[in-house]
C-alpha cells in the first residue's frame, strides 16, 4: 500500500534531486526563482539555496554566471540564455525551465 502524500513526495523529491544533479553539474551554489508561486518542497529537495525574485532586473548584475527557475524566457539582454532542462518539460501543466544565464563579454 502506498500512501499518497508519500507517492506525492516521491515525485517532489524526484525533481528537487534532478534540480541538484543539473546545478552541481555546472558548478551553481545557489538558484534564483521567478514567476512560480509553488516548488518549495521540490526546491528543498535541491538542497540548494533559493532566492526568489519579484523582478528579473533584481538578477545580481556581477555575478558571471547565475542559475534561474521559472516558466518563461528571462529575455535580457546583458546574459546569454541556455535551458538545462528538457525544452518541453512541464510541471503541473505548467512549463518550467532552469536557466543558466551568463553574462555577456563587453565588445567595445
Amino acid at each position: 500500500v502506498i500512501a499518497p502524500y508519500r507517492a506525492q513526495d516521491r515525485s517532489k523529491k524526484s525533481i528537487g534531486t534532478e534540480i541538484n544533479r543539473l546545478l552541481v553539474k555546472q558548478g551553481g551554489k545557489k538558484l534564483y526563482k521567478i514567476g512560480i508561486n509553488d516548488l518549495y518542497g521540490e526546491l528543498y529537495y535541491a538542497r540548494i539555496p533559493v532566492i526568489k525574485l519579484r523582478s528579473i532586473k533584481d538578477l545580481p548584475e556581477t555575478e558571471q554566471t547565475v542559475f534561474l527557475i521559472g516558466t518563461e524566457f528571462p529575455g535580457t539582454a546583458d546574459r546569454s540564455w541556455n535551458n538545462l532542462l528538457p525544452a518541453d518539460y512541464s510541471y503541473h501543466k505548467h512549463a518550467l525551465s532552469l536557466w543558466k544565464g551568463e553574462l555577456r563579454k563587453n565588445l567595445d
